[in-house]
């Protein structure tokens, strides 16, 4: 699994690869993770065997994003909303880039597609809100 703490990333959302280079920074991303399950199973060997027999599966990978905020203090506060395309009645394929802003390293997660929710403001007036999300692929660039 890769996660990422916010105030190390800048994390920008757009329909298309090419987009993610004019989309802008969506701010107070407090974490964003993802994984990659290879769908391993097991299975007994078979007579005269006490052991299982191990082989892959299909490919799933999953992510989410958390993003954090005081709506009393903040302006334009959708900005993510309407990034995720939480305000549309079809689904968008996404692309979603993560840099790490201490290394210098990119996540590039391609043609996702997830799910919007946000919480009612907290005691203290915070937001959170979450993008749970699968996609097909992922690509990392690490600068040398």
């Amino acid at each position: 699994m890769v996660r990422y703490k916010g105030k190390d990333i800048e994390v920008r959302i757009a329909t298309s690869e090419s987009g993610l280079d004019t989309a802008p920074v969506i701010p107070y991303v407090t974490s964003v993770r993802w994984s990659k399950d290879a769908g391993v199973a097991s299975k007994p060997k078979g007579f005269g065997y006490n052991t299982m027999e191990v082989s892959d599966g299909l490919v799933r990978y999953s992510g989410r994003i958390t993003r954090e905020y005081d709506e009393t203090a903040v302006e334009s506060t959708n900005i993510f909303a309407q990034a995720v395309g939480a305000f549309s009645t079809t689904t968008p394929m996404l692309y979603i880039q993560i840099k790490n802003k201490v290394t210098g390293r990119k996540d590039v997660l391609k043609k996702c597609m997830g799910k919007y929710s946000q919480d009612q403001p907290d005691v203290d007036g915070f937001i959170t809100e979450t993008y749970d999300f699968e996609f097909e692929e992922a690509a990392t660039t690490i600068p040398p």
